[in-house]
């Protein structure tokens, strides 16, 4: 399982039973490329890669223990074969009560934001916006401003973002700090350039989201 904060769960009904579909979402580019391909194909072509598409995305399932396969899913309850690659694609909510699809942009936009915020400014990154509305701190060293006594100052008056100037960190309604999901792919990338990177759609296009972020820190 690979520990970047991007997989998700479907939770499926068999009459009393559960099954649960842990998996990897389809990106975008994979998405646009298999609809490409198959317009082309037969119904039982595109039913073989559907299947394929959608084995090369699951890391664990239940319904193995019933079904053996997804081929055999497909012929005795379609509607849950379907409903897995719906989820897969982002095209219906999962566990996560939003489906991948809606978020898919936003994410990046994230991660794009979220990393340069990281490596340009990380203890800003790393501020609450709950604590930044409280105390005073400094911008040059991004470190609380202190008492005399050695304690917080706390803070009178507007933070940065209600002013015109605003804040590099965004607003508390919209900050470009990382959010959880990708706070854990950072790491995974950090990690990886230590060692070695999966061959995975996302973690190929986060990796590439992150680099280039990386990359116009460096050019500042």
């Amino acid at each position: 399982m690979i520990n970047d904060g991007y997989n998700r769960c479907l939770t499926l009904k068999d009459g009393n039973e559960s099954f649960a579909v842990i998996y990897r979402p389809a990106t975008e580019s994979e998405r646009v490329q298999f609809l490409d391909i198959t317009k082309r194909m037969s119904e039982a072509t595109v039913e073989r890669m559907a299947t394929n598409f959608m084995a090369a995305h699951i890391i664990e399932s239940d319904f193995a223990s019933k079904y053996g396969s997804l081929s055999m899913l497909l012929q005795f309850r379609s509607d849950m074969f379907h409903a897995i690659w719906k989820a897969i694609n982002g095209w219906s909510m999962d566990a996560n009560g939003v489906s991948w699809a809606s978020q898919e942009k936003d994410h990046e936009r994230n991660l794009r934001e979220g990393a340069l915020l990281e490596v340009t400014n990380p203890r800003l990154a790393r501020r609450s916006c709950e604590d930044c509305k409280r105390y005073w701190y400094s911008e040059t060293t991004g470190l609380p401003i202190l008492t005399g006594d050695g304690e917080k100052m706390e803070r009178v008056g507007p933070t940065l973002c209600e002013t015109m100037n605003g804040c590099k960190k965004g607003t508390p309604e919209n900050q470009k700090s990382l959010n959880p999901m990708n706070r854990m792919a950072f790491r995974h990338y950090r990690e990886c350039e230590a060692s070695t990177f999966p061959s995975d759609p996302i973690v190929r296009k986060n990796a590439l989201i992150i680099k280039s972020a990386l990359q116009s820190k460096a050019k500042k």
